[in-house]
């Protein structure tokens, strides 16, 4: 299997589908397993990209780099 830099989460879902292929997996058991789901990103990035509230109020949230 050749290796790939995973950046988003299509990049690692057809990875998994080509693991898949590669172990010869029936993926046709996992869909009548699994009847009607599909792989989706469930996360979201923050709504707010300012503190709202406290000593930091108004500074940008999440980490930030130090340069």
């Amino acid at each position: 299997m050749e290796t790939k830099r995973i950046e988003t989460f299509d990049d690692w879902k057809d990875l998994f589908q080509a693991w898949q292929k590669n172990i010869n997996y029936d993926t046709q058991l996992f869909s009548s397993v699994l009847q009607g789901y599909e792989f989706g990103d469930r996360f979201a990035g923050p709504k707010q990209t300012e503190i709202e509230f406290g000593e930091f109020a108004g500074g940008p949230s999440g980490r930030t780099l130090v340069r």
